[in-house]
């Protein structure tokens, strides 16, 4: 890629945010002692507190691995935002002054059953209010199955005092809660008046190859065109991963589109096949690539089933490219048949893309795309294992939001579901990550949007990913 811009505009020169946790699902940051452990036979086992000027952060242990937004039992964490027992109500396991509930696989009170997702009560007064949690700006992390998840809420306006008590509690399909101690979280740090700082800019220019995926959520690529057009044309990618094209598009259409965005650049598309597809859009020479043309997978009762997956050869520079847009099966828990069917996918697109590349031996490896990772972590492990062009594993990078927050790559204001983790970008080969950004329009803010002409509008409940490579290494 070839840029002749430079500088770096002056208001991404605003250093680190101050905050204490990267919501990224690792946990090398928690080193606090637990507030509260949890009974020998429940659910939860440690619960750890932290704060900063912007939010407040739980860590729950839990007995064994599972899904947070998919359990076998309603998990609550029953807050005090106050510190006065004078405010809210007597909690479920007798905490005094609940202000809030967040509650995740919240229970049906009717049959007892556990739905996925999330909600959020609130008590004011005698009135009870039921919403999502974006309301409080609940983000949880990992997204995957895990025995640990780290849970973040937005500090203002909701934590109003200088302490808050809180306790986590589950309950079972009958309705009997198993409860942690209460705790209480003296707040040290002096909330902050302003938002988080912006400290990445996905626009900057490189001269790196610049790969991005993007799920168009159901063919919002072309329905609304514009948001996306703009963001590719302030992004300026080499190579582009898509997914949720309508099974209408083809080549020629999706190339013309991007045709559009620059009229001195001719780009070159290869989609797959079926509903919902996937492609790989290069601004390079692209060829197909026979082996990830059709790929199939069988499902549990034997039948045979497209995959939607598909793989160009791009030739950029001197550097042949092997590169993998891919959509795994959404939805389901750890343990699921949609799980299942994730894993039998990745098999087979493991298999097909090995197969390619013990035939084409390419300079790099590039797969990406939405993996709907909310079962089994072990689906990325296996897309990685062994297809580097040296047979190691690829790297699966990390892109964080501007502001250095979070790596979450999914959210959809008023939906059950918190924001998650969704997408990703693996690499391997003569290569080196240089940098990896998830590419949050709305944290960048107007002024970011005003000098690219990005509308304010978020065209898809997914965010795009983009990640700088440097050949060579």
């Amino acid at each position: 890629m070839l840029n002749h811009l430079l500088l770096l505009p002056l208001f991404l020169l605003s250093g680190q945010a101050d905050i204490a946790r990267v919501m990224d699902g690792g946990f090398e940051d928690w080193t606090s002692a637990p507030v509260a452990t949890g009974p020998e036979d429940g659910m939860v086992k440690a619960v750890r507190v932290a704060e900063d000027p912007h939010f407040v952060y739980l860590q729950i242990d839990l007995a064994r691995p599972a899904t947070l937004q998919g359990l076998d039992r309603e998990l609550r964490i029953e807050l005090d935002l106050d510190g006065s027992d004078r405010t809210g109500r007597e909690g479920s396991a007798g905490m005094p002054g609940v202000d809030a509930i967040v509650m995740f696989s919240p229970r049906d009170t009717k049959d007892g059953s556990f739905d996925s997702g999330s909600a959020l009560i609130g008590f004011n007064g005698r009135n009870e209010t039921r919403t999502t949690t974006d309301a409080l700006g609940v983000v949880a992390m990992p997204t995957h199955g895990s025995d640990r998840f780290e849970i973040r809420m937005d500090r203002l306006p909701a934590f109003r005092g200088r302490s808050f008590d809180g306790q986590v509690i589950t309950i079972a399909s009958n309705g009997t809660p198993t409860a942690c101690p209460a705790f209480s979280h003296e707040l040290k740090s002096r909330s902050a008046s302003r938002g988080l700082p912006v400290i990445h800019d996905p626009a900057e220019p490189t001269n790196d190859i610049r790969i991005t995926s993007w799920n168009g959520e159901r063919g919002a690529l072309f329905e609304n065109p514009g948001p996306f057009a703009r963001t590719f044309e302030a992004l300026q990618p080499d190579l582009v991963l898509l997914q949720e094209l309508p099974s209408k598009s083809g080549p020629e259409e999706l190339k013309a589109w991007f045709d559009r965005i620059d009229g001195d650049q001719a780009w070159n598309a290869i989609l797959s096949g079926g509903s919902l597809r996937v492609a790989v859009v290069s601004k390079h020479p692209l060829e197909p690539v026979p082996e990830l043309a059709k790929v199939s997978a069988l499902d549990p009762r034997g039948s045979k089933r497209f995959v939607r997956a598909v793989g160009g050869l791009a030739r950029i520079d001197r550097q042949e490219v092997l590169v993998v847009s891919v959509h795994l099966k959404c939805c389901g828990r750890l343990g699921s048949s949609e799980d299942q069917k994730r894993r039998s996918e990745v098999d087979a697109i493991h298999e097909a893309v090995r197969t390619a590349v013990a035939r084409i031996k390419p300079d790099q490896v590039v797969i990406g795309g939405d993996l709907n990772l909310v079962g089994t972590s072990t689906v990325l492990d296996r897309l990685a294992e062994g297809l580097a062009p040296d047979r190691s594993n690829l790297t699966v990078t990390e892109p964080i939001r501007p502001a250095g927050d979070a790596t979450t790559t999914w959210e959809k204001p008023g939906q059950s579901f918190v924001p998650g983790r969704l997408d990703f970008i693996l690499v391997g080969g003569r290569c080196r990550v240089s940098r990896s950004l998830v590419v949050d329009t709305n944290q960048l803010g107007d002024r970011w949007r005003r000098k690219h002409g990005v509308p304010e509008e978020v065209p898809s409940d997914h965010l795009a990913i983009s990640v700088d490579v440097r050949p060579g290494g």
